[in-house]
């Protein structure tokens, strides 16, 4: 047709904004977008046939054909677009569902706050932690849940963030069931091991608007309060051992040798009388630690140490900075790697000097104590020699006049016998009797001192069999006497046997002589019992005495009964406790008037089984 325009060049828009999208989109939006343009451009081409078709037959212009086109091209698009959308809809909803699951369940506090420090927003593990419902933490100030003595902590925290824009830490004290305690309530003046609060670490991250100014700030926290508490236990027990070392004066050191790295303890420090401040020497400036002598010794067995893994324990010489030494004791050992690298050694230093001192003085004054025990027993030894001579010439001195008093007296007697009456001649006989008790206490006393000095011959002898010997001889001294004894069996001793007979003839003489007015009597030698020790004893039925008073018997010449009651010189038992105490033992009594009396003795083996 004449004049009619040109037709519109066909366009190939609905492939380039595809193309150019897609070359931004992810790789599955643009294999949906490329099938959908297929469609679409099948779609198209049905509809342009269509159209050339109706435009044949139809009087329409040419112009309204190609705009109808460009209008259901720019319609394919528009669904597209939508179909598009609608599907970067749902998974921006999966993705943003998720999101806040991960927000919600995540295993710290997450909060979001205004510059005020006014809470904004928050997860479930937030409202958690701090014991409320997560509707009532948004727009409260975080300070409200913070103890009050760590607000300070809190204000500094996020000063820090707003000024610096940098990520903050630190660690304070929040509330558990939220809001501010009341004043003079236990919240308010909990401490970390209160349930009111819980000890949190805290994190905050600046957000910025888009021109970069700080908006607000995310705020993580989290529960640490086991970790303040392992942490504290920590600290505590280093301040302990720590005071430990410095009580008992011990320093603790280790050394690398492969990197000769020395650490010392501060307690190490002031026993080598060093700065503190300054580093360790190394192994080699040891050298001016200790005495030439003990430097040696440290060498050789800190080589062996490295070599065979052996500890070691030295006592060594220390050297001051000041020049003044020291004593110390050093252990050390710990790791060997064959060839001494990578081996590690540990050890401690313990100040001695005090007790070295000590030992000095004890050895000095050990040996002037030797000197002088040597010098007393030296001159023991002299005075009991002269003791022994004076008793010696004493008795022989003493018998000469008792020996004239009976001799004289028997010649009265016998010579004027027809001119003294019963009264001289009984008044004689007393005379005579008297030197002749005289002469026998002599003797006993001879034999008592000489008890002190007779060597001990110790052997295991049968204490039973030596009670039953010395009741056998009693017995045959006076035949007519009932007296039914029993001796236990088996009673093993380790002591002097000749001293020993002499300690039962003693206490067995005694209770026959203290039975003999009962009939029958009874007598019996056992061993018992006696504050952890075996005690060995004889027992008898006699008349007894004041147990109050037993005390008394074992001196000499002590007596509860006069001699025509029972005749003896008092010396029996002062005998027994001298041979006693010559075993290591002691001897006591006990008994009551009329029911008569038991005597134990220990000796020094008397814990021995039998």
């Amino acid at each position: 047709m004449a004049g009619a325009r040109p037709p519109r060049k066909k366009k190939s828009a609905p492939g380039a904004p595809d193309e150019a999208r897609a070359a931004h989109a992810p790789d599955g939006l643009r294999r949906e977008a490329e099938e959908l343009r297929r469609e679409a451009e099948a779609r198209v081409d049905g509809m342009s046939a269509a159209a050339a078709a109706a435009a044949a037959a139809s009087p329409v212009p040419e112009d309204i054909a190609a705009i109808v086109h460009e209008l259901r091209v720019h319609q394919i698009e528009l669904e597209m677009q939508n179909e598009e959308l609608r599907r970067a809809q749902l998974r921006l909803d999966a993705q943003r569902e998720k999101y806040f699951e991960l927000f919600n369940l995540a295993p710290v506090g997450y909060l979001t706050l205004n510059d005020e420090g006014v809470i904004g927003d928050a997860n479930l593990t937030a409202a958690r932690l701090l014991g409320v419902d997560r509707q009532l933490l948004v727009g409260q100030p975080l300070s409200a849940f913070v103890l009050t003595d760590d607000r300070d902590v809190l204000y500094l925290h996020l000063r820090m963030l707003q000024q610096t824009g940098e990520p903050q830490i630190g660690e304070l004290r929040l509330l558990r069931l939220g809001g501010a305690p009341k004043a003079g309530s236990a919240a308010e003046t909990a401490s970390a091991a209160d349930p009111a609060c819980f000890w949190a670490r805290l994190e905050g991250r600046p957000r910025s608007k888009c021109d970069g100014e700080p908006l607000s700030c995310w705020v993580t926290f989290s529960d640490v309060d086991e970790s303040v508490a392992a942490r504290d236990a920590l600290q505590e027990s280093q301040e302990r051992l720590h005071e430990a070392h410095r009580l008992a004066h011990i320093g603790v050191w280790s050394w690398v040798a492969e990197t000769d790295t020395v650490t010392w303890c501060e307690e190490l420090y002031r026993i080598a009388g060093r700065d503190p401040t300054l580093p360790a020497p190394t192994y080699a400036e040891h050298s001016a630690v200790y005495t030439p002598e003990s430097w040696c010794r440290l060498q050789a067995a800190v080589d062996r140490a490295l070599e065979t893994g052996e500890p070691y324990q030295l006592e060594l010489e220390l050297v001051r900075p000041d020049g003044t030494t020291r004593w110390v004791n050093a252990f050390g050992g710990g790791s060997s790697e064959g060839d001494g690298r990578g081996a590690r050694l540990y050890g401690t230093v313990q100040d001695v000097t005090e007790r070295k001192l000590a030992e000095t003085e004890i050895r000095d004054l050990n040996a002037g104590l030797e000197q002088r025990v040597a010098a007393r027993t030296a001159d023991l030894e002299a005075v009991n020699k002269e003791l022994e001579a004076f008793v010696y010439s004493a008795a022989h001195d003493l018998r000469a006049p008792l020996r004239a008093i009976d001799g004289f007296s028997q010649m009265i007697v016998e010579d004027a016998a027809g001119r003294l009456d019963d009264d001289d001649k009984e008044h004689l006989q007393r005379v005579r009797a008297a030197a002749e008790r005289m002469g026998a206490l002599i003797d006993h006393l001879i034999e008592l001192s000489r008890t002190a000095r007779v060597d001990l011959v110790s052997e295991r002898v049968d204490l039973s069999a030596l009670a039953a010997a010395v009741l056998a001889d009693l017995r045959r001294a006076a035949p007519e006497r009932e007296v039914r004894a029993v001796v236990q069996p088996g009673l093993m001793v380790t002591a002097d046997a000749t001293l020993l007979e002499v300690i039962l003839v003693n206490l067995l003489s005694n209770a026959w002589k203290f039975t003999s007015k009962r009939a029958p009597a009874h007598i019996e030698v056992g061993v018992t019992k006696a504050g952890g020790e075996r005690a060995f004893f004889v027992r008898d039925d006699g008349v007894g005495f004041d147990g109050g008073k037993a005390e008394h018997l074992f001196g000499a010449f002590q007596r509860f009964h006069t001699p025509e009651e029972f005749p003896g010189d008092g010396i029996g038992l002062a005998t027994v406790r001298r041979l006693v105490t010559r075993h290591g033992g002691r001897v006591w009594a006990e008994s009551e008037p009329g029911k008569g009396a038991t005597f134990y003795f220990t000796l020094a083996d008397t814990g021995r089984d039998v």
